[in-house]
């Protein structure tokens, strides 16, 4: 043994005799020590307080171990299977049974395994959750991460009225003693864990651990790369505060800076790891008693950034526990489907006070923090389509529907300005052509010759751009939507037509070369905006014949940009794309007849010409610049003196 262990193990033996008499004295008084339990509340439960179990004095000479076979526990509820190991008493596995990676797939789905948690893709473990990492008191580092809890007690009334579990793992090395409580509940996603530590020494001890939440978790979706799963950390500095986040993806965790692994706040809201659909979320069930969240990269010396994993959790604060008396903090883990509703629901009661909000609903990434509340309007727009029309599908029909009609008089505005605006420059087209060959060879005076042309006739060009403003108000509609149906839950395996699931591309054959996948909604909407955009003339200018044509080419680009999204957010495109066909039909017809109707009333030839005047007279060219100009300031001087 070394020089510097032995010593410390003489002094360890010593306090412990020190403590065992102190605790033969409070024996004999009949005195028993409990520490304080941390309240909370969550979603379902008026109260999510964790009994621990009073401090039992212990022989001070006597380890707590389990003995043996170390054979885990299994618990099974109606949502959650989950494998408890002895060692560090943590969690080895867990499955959701009513979920599955697949349609039509009856395996549960799994979201954390210890045993295997690559799947044979090569990672290094074990990974226990639920561990307590970096334990230290004042006699130095107590590894209670790795050391075998025995099991106190398994108090099964799941099959009662009460539907709850409570299992008891207990475990001492030298003087400090902890006591781990985990309550489940026939229902829903939470495991509650409650960590009691007891100071057997004959001197006021300082204790500190950190509490591993989720340590790395299995990709919920097949195509979904173990280095695509996203750590977040929240926490503010009290209960008026705006809450602060950290925000980190598992392939570039290790060449991130130690700030953005960590975040350290008066009260530590939660840590999470999610997938797509899916996560795990360590939250104190009082903010106040950790002093830190973090996150920590695994596998940081492998090459293939894809199969990097993390763990998170929380730093507690340093526990200034007193000979014979014990400290407690309350935990709640959910590993489960991220569904706004449900996260929205978690709360805190501090004393004294209104419940607080936990904020859990920002481990969903909708969008932008800009569009992070018109995401969810538009989820909730979704969401209301949808149990108003029974399908998934056919609520992104409706939803289109809504926003096509309230977007209806903006477009109309905008066509109407477009089609005054060409037919103005179809009117100067004459002058604009005799200018350009007057000043051919000097580009700087036909430029000042235009824009004095334009001043004259009272044309401004850049009302053409006016025609493209209602494309560009939709463009905030079309980030909130894609943020929207990235946090749709709901659309995960959710079947339209032929549409196997909404959340994927409609694959509908698989090929061996490339694109690999034929996609069938991203070759609809090319072809919707090909017509649309064929459906509008091109314009005389040449210079904007080329611009138009340009734009007829940019439908090309959005089949490769929507080719392997999600299939619900190219369902919307091709509903909106074969909605604006008609609605750019309707609007034509009636500009035709506004124009019919107003050349009526004036009483021009061509009155009863089409949209465009086609049989209305054509302007003869002037061919004498001189002459041109002359007549310009005839006309003009004849109506000043009107």
């Amino acid at each position: 043994m070394h020089p510097e262990d032995r010593n410390r193990m003489l002094i360890m033996i010593m306090l412990a005799g020190a403590a065992m008499l102190i605790m033969s004295h409070y024996m004999n008084r009949g005195e028993q020590q409990g520490g304080p339990t941390t309240t909370s509340q969550a979603p379902e439960q008026p109260s999510t307080a964790v009994a621990q179990p009073p401090a039992q004095p212990v022989p001070a000479a006597t380890d707590i171990r389990q003995e043996g076979d170390i054979r885990p526990v299994v618990v099974t509820t109606d949502s959650l299977v989950v494998r408890l190991s002895p060692v560090g008493a943590s969690v080895e596995k867990l499955e959701l049974p009513g979920y599955h990676k697949n349609r039509g797939e009856t395996a549960p789905l799994l979201l954390l395994n210890s045993a295997d948690p690559a799947e044979g893709r090569g990672y290094t473990g074990p990974r226990r959750s639920l561990v307590l990492r970096g334990f230290k008191a004042n006699t130095g580092a107590i590894d209670f991460e790795n050391w075998p809890f025995r099991l106190e007690s398994d108090d099964d009334r799941l099959a009662g009225q009460e539907g709850t579990r409570r299992i008891v793992f207990r475990a001492r090395r030298g003087t400090v003693e902890v006591v781990k409580t985990y309550l489940f509940r026939r229902s829903g996603f939470d495991i509650e864990l409650g960590v009691a530590v007891t100071n057997h020494a004959a001197e006021r001890d300082s204790l500190e651990y950190r509490l591993i939440g989720p340590a790395g978790m299995l990709p919920d979706e097949p195509k979904l790369e173990p280095g695509a799963l996203t750590a977040k950390l929240a926490g503010r500095g009290s209960v008026t505060d705006d809450m602060e986040f950290r925000e980190l993806v598992a392939a570039d965790a290790p060449d991130t800076s130690l700030d953005r692994q960590n975040l350290s706040q008066n009260r530590t809201e939660w840590a999470a790891l999610r997938g797509r659909f899916f996560g795990v979320i360590l939250a104190p069930l009082d903010p106040e008693t950790t002093i830190k969240a973090f996150a920590e990269p695994l596998d940081q010396e492998q090459p293939d950034k894809s199969r990097r994993n993390m763990a998170v959790g929380v730093e507690v604060r340093t526990l200034v526990i007193d000979p014979g008396r014990a400290e407690s903090r309350g935990f709640l883990l959910r590993a489960g489907p991220m569904i706004a509703e449900q996260l929205e629901a978690y709360e805190v009661r501090a004393t004294g006070r209104e419940p607080v909000n936990r904020g859990m609903i920002k481990t969903i990434t909708f969008s932008w923090s800009l569009f992070d509340r018109p995401a969810r309007w538009m989820l909730s727009l979704l969401e209301w389509s949808r149990n108003a029309i029974g399908n998934y599908g056919w609520g992104i029909v409706l939803m289109t529907l809504i926003v096509k009609l309230c977007l209806h008089p903006l477009q109309r505005k905008g066509m109407i300005v477009m089609q005054r605006n060409q037919d103005k420059m179809q009117a100067l087209a004459p002058k604009m052509k005799e200018l350009q060959e007057q000043y051919k060879d000097d580009q700087a005076k036909l430029q000042q010759a235009m824009m004095r042309l334009y001043k004259e006739e009272g044309f401004n060009p850049a009302g053409m751009a006016l025609g493209c403003l209602p494309m560009m108000l939709q463009m905030p509609v079309w980030i909130a939507l894609y943020g929207s149906i990235m946090g749709a839950f709901g659309l995960r395996q959710a079947e339209f037509l032929w549409i196997g699931d909404l959340s994927r591309p409609d694959t509908i054959v698989h090929f061996s070369f490339w694109p690999h996948d034929l996609n069938l909604l991203p070759i609809l909407y090319a072809g919707l905006m090909a017509a649309q955009s064929f459906m509008t003339p091109l314009p005389a200018d040449p210079q904007q014949r080329q611009q138009a044509w340009m734009m007829r080419f940019l439908p090309l680009m959005f089949f490769f940009f929507f080719y392997s999204l999600s299939s619900a957010f190219v369902l919307y495109f091709v509903t909106n794309g074969a909605l604006g066909i008609l609605e750019t039909w309707m609007i034509k017809k009636q500009i035709a007849r506004a124009k019919a109707r107003e050349a009526a009333k004036s009483g021009a030839p061509g009155a009863a010409a089409g949209p465009a005047g086609k049989d209305a007279p054509k302007p003869a060219p002037v061919t004498d610049p001189a002459a041109f100009w002359a007549k310009e300031a005839e006309d003009k001087l004849g109506k000043g003196r009107k």
